[in-house]
């Protein structure tokens, strides 16, 4: 847990490649909780990087965890809405 608010600190401080480097090692982390927080803020890092598919990845993988988890649930439904309409806008 401890780990896990340091990459909270780090991610809002900005640092993202650093938080991001935590929140890797604790997607596996034997704490169902520390591991959704992790896969979420993966997923917001990602979508600031440009990488919808992998956010989508990491957001979808966070409520396989903990379906009720609505941050994941939100940024979730909100990415995939963007990208149908990105979509629609090249078709």
């Amino acid at each position: 847990e401890l780990m896990a608010n340091l990459a909270l600190v780090l991610f809002e401080q900005k640092n993202l490649p650093e938080s991001k480097k935590i929140y890797l090692q604790l997607q596996n982390s034997s704490n169902v909780q520390v591991t959704v927080e992790s896969l979420s803020h993966l997923g917001i890092i990602s979508c600031i990087d440009g990488d919808t598919a992998a956010a989508i990845n990491y957001f979808e993988n966070a409520l396989k965890k903990d379906y009720k988890h609505q941050s994941a649930r939100y940024n979730l439904e909100l990415l995939k809405k963007v990208f149908n309409k990105k979509t629609k806008q090249f078709q």
